[in-house]
């Protein structure tokens, strides 16, 4: 079974056994507790490694665990 998720206007098909994983990472991500975000991104990508949404968060999780953020930082980044 697949489901949608719409993030910042780009439908995201997933897994249902996926969904979790992926929405416990966006909590993770936007909460800036990036290290737990990068662990549940990774669990995504292990079962869907062409999941293209997925490696967009995790790469800026992994940056932003190296670099940090500043303190009113919300998430927005504009492409």
């Amino acid at each position: 079974k697949q489901l949608h998720v719409r993030v910042a206007g780009a439908e995201h098909r997933v897994e249902a056994r996926e969904q979790a994983d992926f929405e416990q990472g966006l909590q993770k991500y936007f909460a800036k507790n990036f290290a737990a975000a990068v662990q549940c991104l990774e669990r995504v990508l292990a079962e869907n490694a062409s999941d293209t949404t997925a490696k967009l968060f995790l790469a800026r999780a992994t940056q932003f665990l190296a670099q940090g953020v500043p303190d009113d930082w919300d998430g927005v980044e504009a492409m």
